[in-house]
């Protein structure tokens, strides 16, 4: 679990819990709780935050440089490759929307966002999804030299996580030219055999 750091950011800039409470209009208690990690923290409150406090989101939800999550991460590995047996899968899905392109998922790395590891995804290659993106939305995406594809959650503005116990990867920042979002994953299909 990633912990956030409302708590630690709101003493940096050295704001009470009852204040920052006013700031975000948000009770002083569930603040409180929201900093023990009783309560989760939305993205919606979380931009809140870190506009209040002149922060990066990212920091304000525990996976900014100074969080620790990326220290000495390995290189990045492939999550998906294209599949081709898509037709018979789910044809009402593949007639229905034809633009989406079938992927196999080869790593957990999205499997608490409800991606399974070994799924089909069908994924929206279009620019206008990509342009549209949403937060915490499973993508796809390319990095690196030679070309990797990897499945990863974006987080506003620009950050692309992971989102599994069994496989905690590097974040990957858009905007420094770390990825490129290449798809959307829009559904998915677990088959039987795989």
């Amino acid at each position: 679990m990633i912990k956030n750091r409302v708590r630690e950011l709101r003493k940096k800039h050295k704001l009470s819990l009852e204040r920052l409470g006013e700031l975000i209009e948000l009770s002083h208690t569930q603040l409180g709780r929201i900093e023990k990690h009783e309560a989760g923290l939305s993205i919606d409150l979380a931009e809140k935050i870190a506009q209040v406090l002149d922060e990066e989101i990212i920091d304000v939800i525990g996976l900014g440089s100074g969080s620790g999550q990326n220290g000495g991460a390995p290189p990045v590995q492939t999550d998906a490759v294209p599949y081709s047996g898509g037709d018979d899968l789910n044809p009402q899905s593949i007639k229905r929307y034809p633009h989406l392109e079938t992927w196999k998922m080869l790593r957990p790395v999205l499997v608490r966002a409800g991606v399974p590891d070994r799924a089909i995804a069908y994924v929206d290659p279009s620019e206008a999804a990509i342009a549209n993106v949403k937060p915490l939305a499973c993508v796809l995406a390319e990095t690196g030299e030679p070309k990797t594809i990897i499945a990863r959650q974006f987080v506003p503005p620009s950050l692309l996580i992971t989102n599994s116990r069994a496989a905690s990867e590097k974040n990957l920042d858009i905007e420094l030219g770390e990825a490129r979002i290449v798809g959307i994953i829009r559904g998915q299909f677990v088959s039987l055999d795989s």
